[in-house]
């Protein structure tokens, strides 16, 4: 009860602040425990760790926050470069080669765009983004010595 009031002093939604940061009812908690079950080897997990179709998960409502791999470009409201920038997986047999599977950039799994620099002119203010491609449609790849 203290917490709502504060953030309710502070004009904030209560119910939606906590929705997002609480382990057992954030929409990301409920996608991991739907989708925990279907992972039976690494292309399932690498599927699951950039899985972003929220605009077609009912857990999502539409949020591209709202999904395990999140993406500010693509949220409701105000659009942000912000949000899952990658990925890495490894078994226990990679592991032992020191090996791994990664994978740089905003998902673009589940039907979304990939993450286009062109559509964040105003963030030229900040700095170029030299050394980055201008669309981020990356493949996971593998990663050893």
């Amino acid at each position: 009860p203290a917490m709502r009031a504060a953030f309710e002093a502070r004009g904030k939604q209560y119910d939606k602040v906590v929705r997002g940061l609480s382990y057992q009812v954030a929409p990301r908690a409920k996608i991991f425990r739907r989708d925990a079950g279907s992972v039976s080897n690494v292309t399932d997990l690498m599927r699951v760790l950039r899985y972003n179709a929220a605009t077609n998960d009912t857990y999502s409502d539409g949020d591209a926050w709202s999904t395990i791999c999140a993406r500010g470009d693509l949220a409701l409201g105000a659009t942000v470069a912000d949000g899952c920038i990658d990925g890495k997986v490894t078994t226990f047999a990679m592991a032992q080669g020191m090996a791994a599977l990664a994978v740089n950039g905003p998902s673009s799994d589940g039907g979304t765009p990939a993450f286009d620099w062109s559509e964040f002119e105003e963030l030229s203010v900040v700095g170029p983004h030299k050394g980055m491609p201008d669309v981020y449609s990356t493949q996971w790849s593998l990663h050893a010595p």
